[in-house]
């Protein structure tokens, strides 16, 4: 299903914001906006714009992650603790939601499974689910990647091509077959709200 108003294009800089923000923020009922992209997308950008621009409760997994556990754990004992966080954030975002706040989660939302699971919990919640699918060429993510690496900014992973390759073999990218709103963006997201105005 695509969201209603409409998919928004990279190049957006008027004054006013996108559509699909404007129609967040006016809705009767607070939104999950789920950040759906792999490593280097722009996902934290935007989730930082879209706190302050909704207003919204950011949830940023890597930040909690590296803060609490270090980079780079093994498989199993990645998922495993961010599992343990993802529960723990969700119970802090479902009792924001029902203040009728704005939720921003960015996890990446690589699998349709979970991104399904937190769109069904987010209407169980009493809220409006909306994926925002930030789409950019694999060539890009790792010339964006390569620069980060040189110089990385806190709660951050350092991701070389490999793990990018590998990350992008699991990705499974969101379709308006998913039954959940979607509004898709491309090389430069935050590009979205630049010069935005608040109402």
């Amino acid at each position: 299903m695509t969201d209603t108003a409409g998919t928004m294009g990279a190049g957006s800089t008027g004054a006013s914001p996108p559509a699909w923000v404007e129609a967040a923020r006016r809705a009767g009922t607070p939104h999950v906006l789920l950040l759906c992209g792999l490593t280097g997308a722009g996902k934290s950008r935007l989730a930082r714009q879209l706190e302050a621009s909704l207003p919204a409760l950011r949830f940023t997994v890597d930040e909690w992650m590296i803060a609490l556990f270090g980079e780079h754990l093994p498989r199993p004992v990645h998922d495993e603790r961010f599992a343990t966080l993802e529960a723990l954030t969700w119970d802090t975002a479902r009792r924001t939601l029902a203040l009728g706040v704005h939720v921003v989660l960015d996890y990446g939302f690589w699998r349709r499974a979970t991104r399904q699971r937190t769109a069904e919990r987010a209407r169980e919640a009493g809220a409006t689910p909306l994926v925002v699918y930030l789409d950019v060429p694999l060539g890009e993510l790792e010339r964006r990647l390569a620069a980060r690496n040189a110089s990385p900014p806190g709660g951050t992973y350092t991701i070389t091509p490999a793990m990018l390759a590998e990350f992008a073999a699991r990705f499974e990218p969101p379709g308006d077959d998913e039954g959940i709103a979607l509004v898709r963006l491309g090389m430069q997201p935050h590009h979205a709200l630049r010069g935005e105005r608040r109402r």
